[in-house]
């Protein structure tokens, strides 16, 4: 959406209102997609990690997952990063050198936890991603 000043503005889905550089001005939409994007496979995954909680509950009587914490990194970390990075803000450099835009942390419950069920429900995890 264009502001006064005439530069571009971008409401991603952390609800910040970012102004975009010039080289993004025109991806705006596409911005706002690939967030979308990023979004609903945190929402897929979180969904995954419940199921997959819940059975480990239904067979060993104790849930192994303590809580989860997901994020999408804000738009504007992103130009940042991609700046100390040396590389031009584009959606391309996004996907491509960006590794950490959406972040996953599990947290368990380690006093209840044997190293084998923990190596057990990551492999789990990663068949399931």
């Amino acid at each position: 959406m264009p502001c006064e000043t005439g530069k571009t503005r971008l409401m991603v889905p952390d609800k910040t209102l970012t102004i975009l550089p010039p080289a993004l001005e025109g991806e705006a939409g596409a911005l706002t997609e690939l967030f979308h994007i990023y979004e609903a496979a945190m929402k897929v995954i979180a969904v995954r990690l419940e199921i997959l909680d819940a059975e480990f509950k239904n067979l060993h009587d104790h849930n192994p997952i303590h809580h989860t914490e997901a994020r999408v990194k804000s738009l504007d970390s992103i130009l940042q990063k991609l700046e100390r990075k040396g590389l031009d803000p584009t959606i391309e450099n996004i996907q491509h050198y960006i590794t950490d835009v959406a972040g996953l942390r599990i947290v368990c419950g380690t006093q209840t936890l044997e190293p084998e069920e923990v190596r057990r429900g990551l492999e789990q995890i990663r068949q399931e991603a």
